[in-house]
């Protein structure tokens, strides 16, 4: 082959590459809008989002929004893009279109699960479709109860009557299957029992021992590992 010909063959080489470069920088990755939610169980006046805790089902989902010039802010078609999914680096979904997977939390102990999502996307402006990995976290909790009463104050009188109220957050059954214990003092008040949501407190029925003490818990009836439990202290006069 004569210099001249290399000379034409490294040009050819050469503008070629440059063109591939160029048109991967014209490449618009997607803005992936990755949302998920966790079926589990929260009290109704709650407006937060409920954490999920092990074993628990969590739903996640995205869309796709273009980032390229010509359909800049559109919702992506990928009914016929291959999407795959993974959880903690394990696969856990896979196939066309697949915008949604079901994931159980296992129980290896993290502080928030590692998300996952490839997918092959057309960028309308550079004409081609390419694969884009996007990375997720998803917190996770512990089972929890809140214990509420009505007094801003830590301490109660001898004529008074309280009532505390018990609200669970995050287990994986709803407080029809609560297993739920109040103790006073570490006097047992009532045995576990379902749907024991509240405790009615006269004070003057205690012990004069200055203080009280106010302690609940909550157990899963099907799942003696999922449980949670909550004290308060207050001074008596």
């Amino acid at each position: 082959m004569s210099f001249k010909k290399i000379k034409i063959l490294i040009l050819v080489i050469g503008t070629m590459a440059v063109f591939w470069t160029v048109n991967l920088a014209l490449a618009a990755e997607p803005l992936l809008l990755f949302s998920w939610k966790a079926q589990n169980f929260v009290p109704d006046w709650f407006g937060g989002k409920s954490l999920p805790i092990n074993q628990t089902k969590i739903l996640m989902s995205f869309e796709a929004v273009s980032q390229s010039q010509a359909d800049l802010g559109k919702i992506m078609d990928v009914s016929e893009k291959e999407i795959s999914w993974y959880v903690n680096d394990k696969t856990v979904g896979k196939g066309k279109g697949l915008k949604s997977v079901t994931v159980t939390k296992d129980d290896f102990p993290r502080d928030s699960i590692d998300v996952k999502i490839k997918g092959e996307f057309y960028d309308a402006d550079a004409k081609e479709s390419y694969f884009v990995n996007k990375y997720f976290t998803v917190p996770i909790s512990e089972p929890e109860i809140v214990l509420s009463y009505k007094k801003t104050e830590n301490y109660f009188s001898l004529n008074e009557t309280a009532r505390f109220d018990l609200f669970p957050f995050f287990f994986n059954v709803a407080s029809d299957f609560l297993d739920i214990g109040w103790r006073v003092n570490e006097r047992e008040i009532n045995p576990l029992l379902r749907e024991n949501l509240f405790l009615d407190l006269k004070v003057s029925d205690m012990p004069p021992t200055g203080q009280v003490r106010i302690s609940a818990s909550a157990k899963n009836a099907r799942d003696v590992l999922e449980d949670a439990s909550k004290s308060l202290i207050f001074k008596v006069y």
